[in-house]
């Protein structure tokens, strides 16, 4: 990993790579503790969460 994650992160940058589509939930930092409960037990198919600690928390 170390050896490709400058040459990836510039194909990434200059649009050559896009990594979306890897990415299955996208939350807020109050949304992490319930996700990571949901992601031990394998539901919903998460394969990959990013955590946006700026986002608003959306009520349900």
């Amino acid at each position: 990993m170390h050896n490709y994650i400058k040459s990836l992160l510039e194909r990434i940058e200059s649009g050559q790579i896009d990594p979306s589509h890897i990415i299955s939930q996208r939350i807020t930092l109050e949304e992490a503790p319930e996700m990571f409960k949901i992601w031990r037990d394998k539901k919903e198919n998460v394969t990959k969460i990013v955590i946006d600690p700026w986002a608003e928390h959306k009520a349900a």
